[in-house]
């Protein structure tokens, strides 16, 4: 059961600003990656008024630099500051995102378009830890992590079949899944030292979740 305090680290299929919203409203912090196309952020123009950003213009004045940008998280009434954390990929893996974003269009039967083979390029993650506490290298670190841990449990589902479990809820799914590292100040950013990052694996109403939704600091 998340808390008011816990930063829970989630996967790009959870931008949902009525999800979001409340979460952070409550004391909580989030940590995601950042999808442009589906689902908007704000800033404040020079009259003080709320604009969607754009964020190819927005990216392109980083002049592929890794940066910190100040963003609006909004839902209804609420509107909750936030930073994306952007980081080009090396010039290796920019050329094969943008070679999987213009298949991805190809077996849809459209073209890519520039913008999105150009967003393509970049890793956006958004949070709500104050940018003092959490910056652009380490809330980058902490997306590494969580992909070695995906690793962790895919292999788990092929060398033990853990997703064929009869069991998929309760104490002993939750003791299946959950895997404990000791955090230093390197990667816990400014939550302290021997802190405990806790990664579990997200239950669907088909059981095994395909990602680990939630990385919570206790």
């Amino acid at each position: 059961m998340l808390e008011s305090g816990d930063v829970v680290l989630i996967d790009r299929g959870y931008n949902q600003p009525k999800s979001l919203v409340p979460f952070i409203d409550r004391g909580g912090d989030i940590v995601l990656r950042y999808n442009a196309h589906s689902m908007n952020l704000y800033e404040l123009d020079e009259h003080g008024k709320m604009i969607k950003i754009d964020w190819e213009t927005k990216l392109q004045r980083l002049g592929k630099q890794a940066g910190a940008i100040p963003v609006y998280l909004c839902h209804d009434t609420k509107r909750i500051a936030c930073t994306v954390h952007a980081v080009p990929l090396p010039a290796e893996k920019a050329a094969q995102a943008r070679r999987k974003a213009k298949l991805r269009a190809q077996n849809k039967g459209r073209t890519a378009q520039e913008k999105t083979l150009y967003l393509s390029e970049w890793v956006l993650i958004l949070t709500s830890v104050p940018v003092e506490l959490l910056s652009t290298e380490t809330a980058a670190a902490l997306y590494r992590v969580r992909w070695q841990v995906e690793l962790v449990i895919k292999r788990l589902k092929s060398l033990l079949a853990i997703n064929q479990l009869r069991v998929f809820t309760g104490p002993c799914m939750r003791s299946i899944g959950r895997i404990v590292f000791t955090g230093q100040t390197s990667v816990c950013g400014g939550y302290g030292k021997d802190r405990a990052a806790v990664f579990y694996q997200g239950l669907d109403e088909n059981g095994w979740a395909a990602c680990i939704d939630t990385l919570a600091f206790v």
